[in-house]
């Protein structure tokens, strides 16, 4: 790769996974904002409501509790953000790249919570009549867009 390239997925990577960074840490802060630290539900509509949730464990609570120490889970996070880093320089396709890098800026914002409060803050609750879904963050979804990029790509490879 010629050095020229090697920039230009550099600046494409990285602006994406500043891009993810900056939109998730910047929806936490102002929904703790408008509840403080704990707080009541907003009820945006009858399926969506906006929550105060802190999450000590990986996706959707999953080892939450003390299980896992959150060094460990920290630890974890960050080797996999480099493997994926590794992955997306070495992808061809854009579109992978893509993909690779909206589930590394939702990682590393996640990583950035767990160092500054010891939990990810999670605020997004949807739900339908009492069932509800785990509650979860602009990070967590762009991880699923990510992961769900990757999957089509494999899926629906030409």
């Amino acid at each position: 790769m010629s050095r020229g390239t090697i920039r230009k997925k550099s600046f494409f990577i990285f602006g994406w996974v500043l891009f993810v960074i900056g939109l998730d840490q910047g929806t936490k802060q102002a929904v703790m904002w408008l509840f403080g630290r704990e707080g009541s539900p907003i009820y945006v509509m009858s399926t969506l409501s906006l929550v105060s949730v802190w999450n000590q464990g990986v996706s959707f609570g999953f080892l939450g509790q003390d299980q896992v120490s959150p060094m460990v889970l920290t630890v974890f996070a960050l080797i996999l953000c480099g493997c994926l880093l590794l992955w997306a320089y070495r992808e061809k396709e854009s579109i992978c790249a893509f993909g690779l890098a909206l589930v590394l800026g939702g990682a590393l914002s996640n990583v950035i919570d767990r160092y500054r409060y010891k939990a990810v803050f999670d605020f997004i609750d949807c739900h339908w009549g009492s069932y509800h879904w785990p509650a979860f963050n602009v990070a967590d979804s762009l991880i699923v867009v990510g992961v769900v990029i990757l999957f089509w790509k494999v899926l629906f490879k030409k």
